[in-house]
């Protein structure tokens, strides 16, 4: 079937295990890393696949991350598909009637089978040989790249080819890495960290036309989502009716569009700093709020210039079908991208990037 699908790339700025103060990596790379996660996947159940444990130090909105698969193509191109957890309730997933009224719309939950972990995939096309890849939004606004950033740190951390085992204080239930060597020999250990950076991509041309034409911008503008959520507002009896049939008290949310033009004319460094403060937020955020942008009136013109359309990203028509109801089949989806290959790599041609 024939499906639109947002295609967005990141240049992968490390990507490895390096000296401190290095900007190259001893050992350790993008191809080692894909080639080394299709050997530790194999043969495990998708409980096993994932790298780290939420920590509180970590975005509370991240939870965990396993490999649903990975598959290469004859060209060398290699597809990551992750499935992402969602949040639950007591085991059940809920949703609210969104024609019910504010402080009384009906909430509803669906127990979630045992075995079974509410999520949704993730797609990650990396072309071979290039030091960047792209994310691969199908029906959704989530591309899941925050959890690949960490997914593939624990990698990098504790499950790698590179990685040594301290085999006096592992345990049958936890390994402790010693450190990390070429060759995983414990005598060729180096003084090297893991480590594993990307960020978005830029059009160089974009960004200088606004940057050339700076004196001519005479309002910002803002889009963004504003997001609530409020306790189900139930009275006293009904709180101590549920507490009897063990119907919990549901939680309302949602989110409101807004928009907001303000009279600027930014100097150089104020510009500057603009488009370093939307580019870091679209490394934080952008992949689950598309709305979310900054953009631009300059005089004379009648049209606004939004950041978003400075990012190497566009929509492609991609031939494909689904594995089930959810997955998107990867060999269908890597087979589609090679067709449009060339067209869809001219998005990085002429690229500035921007580390995160």
């Amino acid at each position: 079937m024939k499906i639109e699908a947002r295609i967005k790339f990141f240049q992968i700025e490390r990507c490895g295990y390096y000296k401190y103060h290095s900007a190259h990596p001893s050992f350790g790379s993008t191809t080692n890393l894909l080639e080394d996660i299709e050997n530790w996947v194999s043969g495990k159940t998708l409980s096993e696949t994932s790298t780290y444990e939420p920590t509180e130090e970590q975005d509370e909105n991240l939870l965990r991350t396993f490999c649903y698969g990975i598959r290469s193509h004859s060209n060398g191109d290699v597809l990551l598909t992750t499935w992402n957890e969602t949040p639950t309730t007591e085991g059940a997933v809920a949703s609210v009637n969104m024609i019910g009224n504010v402080n009384s719309a009906a909430i509803a939950t669906t127990t979630i089978p045992d075995g079974y972990l509410p999520g949704y995939p993730a797609y990650f096309w990396f072309p071979s040989g290039k030091d960047y890849y792209a994310t691969i939004q199908i029906h959704s606004r989530l591309n899941g790249r925050s959890n690949l950033i960490s997914y593939f740190k624990g990698f990098l951390e504790k499950y790698s080819q590179y990685i040594v085992i301290d085999e006096d204080v592992s345990t049958a239930e936890k390994d402790v890495v010693s450190g990390y060597s070429p060759s995983g020999d414990v005598k060729l250990i180096e003084k090297v960290h893991p480590s594993y950076r990307c960020s978005s991509i830029r059009l160089r041309g974009d960004l200088d036309y606004l940057k050339t034409h700076r004196s001519l911008i005479r309002k910002l503008v803002r889009r963004d989502v504003l997001t609530y959520s409020a306790k189900e507002d139930i009275s006293l009896w009904q709180e101590i009716y549920r507490s009897f049939t063990g119907e919990k008290t549901g939680v309302l949310s949602g989110e409101h569009r807004v928009s907001l033009d303000v009279e600027c004319q930014p100097i150089m460094p104020e510009l500057n700093k603009i488009i370093s403060h939307w580019s870091k937020e679209q490394d934080v955020v952008g992949s689950q709020n598309q709305y979310q942008d900054i953009g631009f009136r300059l005089q004379g013109e009648n049209k606004v210039r939004w950041l978003s359309s400075s990012v190497a990203s566009e929509v492609f028509e991609l031939n494909i079908s689904y594995s089930n109801d959810a997955i998107v089949d990867s060999k269908s989806l890597l087979g589609s991208l090679n067709q449009i290959k060339k067209k869809v790599l001219s998005l990085t041609e002429g690229i500035e990037h921007e580390v995160a």
